[in-house]
């Protein structure tokens, strides 16, 4: 009886060791085998794994992809998914991605900062000086100072030629002038200026201008939600804003005249949005500008009116939470449920 337990007990090490090299075996390569590429619509093309996806960056002839479930990178030709590295996969909520101005991926996650260098990770913590490890969002100012939100504050790194070096040369909190240590987004603007935003309770617009004097815009100032999820600068240098929590919220257009910046207008439903609450904004090639929701899909404002497009139209999901246009015109959206990839935005566009 002892020598049959002895057998049976090796037979469960033997049956273990093999479950460990077949999972093993998946992590390290199914990505890459099990990608799903649909047709959905005519021009339209579905990728999924990734699934959640809430940032998109192009590099070349590769579109990184983060979320969720770490980073990937898609062969924007092919559309085919690459196997990620164990690196890759352990970005958990790889929220912000970015390629600066010497053509190096920095990716923001709830470890803290990565960057690319030589063909290895590198990456920044709370340890290092980040306020909180987990990073929201990422932007590049035109001085090549890099911007990071985080749950503890906004920080500013030098970037410089020397990729190894990343050091922090400063922090910002409430006590330096923000509405929220929580920053969700941060615009540099065309004119120096910081855009800060604050997708809570104590949310608003916080803005540091080149002089280093603060404004603020709040519910109270006409913002329509004070959950601020977005901020993007269009080609005429205007500022617009997406806000919004569940099924509230709206954009916010501002203008800057007279040497400060005002709130011009302000979208909802009744406006053309697709949903209230605006999750994501772009503006493309041919000056369209596109504002994603959380429930309704997008709504793509063009020269002869509002075009919608959601689920029924092609879209993976109708959670739109990052959009971004290649070199040759497609149009990459990150949703809740995979990429979708607009080929041809005149033919998606009436």
């Amino acid at each position: 009886m002892q020598a049959s337990g002895r057998s049976i007990r090796w037979v469960q090490i033997v049956v273990a060791l093999a479950v460990l090299m077949l999972l093993t075996w998946y992590l390290n390569s199914s990505h890459a085998e099990m990608v799903a590429q649909q047709s959905a619509h005519p021009g339209f093309i579905v990728i999924d794994p990734p699934e959640e996806v809430s940032a998109l960056a192009i590099q070349g002839d590769t579109v990184w992809a983060g979320g969720a479930d770490g980073l990937f990178r898609i062969d924007r030709h092919t559309y085919e998914v690459l196997a990620q590295t164990p690196d890759e996969r352990s970005f958990r909520y790889a929220r912000a991605i970015l390629v600066d101005r010497f053509g190096r991926i920095w990716v923001g996650h709830d470890q803290g900062i990565s960057w690319l260098s030589d063909g290895h990770w590198l990456t920044l913590t709370k340890m290092d000086g980040l306020p909180d490890s987990r990073v929201n969002t990422l932007a590049e100012d035109p001085s090549g100072v890099l911007w990071a939100g985080t749950w503890g504050g906004a920080v500013q790194i030098a970037l410089n030629a020397d990729a190894p070096k990343a050091p922090i040369i400063g922090t910002w909190t409430r006590s330096d002038g923000l509405l929220s240590d929580i920053v969700h987004v941060i615009l540099p603007d065309s004119r120096g200026g910081i855009w800060f935003g604050s997708c809570n309770s104590r949310g608003g617009i916080s803005y540091l201008s080149a002089d280093g004097k603060w404004s603020y815009w709040t519910v109270a100032d006409g913002l329509p939600h004070e959950y601020v999820t977005s901020i993007y600068q269009d080609q005429m240098q205007d500022v617009w804003v997406g806000t919004g929590l569940l099924s509230e919220g709206g954009a916010a257009v501002f203008h800057y005249a007279g040497g400060v910046w005002s709130l011009a207008r302000t979208l909802t439903r009744a406006d053309g949005l697709a949903g209230e609450k605006v999750r994501s904004i772009f503006q493309d090639q041919d000056q369209w500008m596109w504002l994603g929701s959380e429930y309704d899909g997008v709504a793509i404002f063009g020269t002869g009116g509002v075009t919608r497009l959601d689920q029924t139209s092609g879209l993976s999901d109708n959670e739109v939470k990052v959009m971004v246009q290649d070199q040759d015109g497609q149009v990459w959206i990150g949703t809740r449920y995979g990429v979708t990839v607009i080929q041809e935005t005149q033919g998606a566009i009436k």
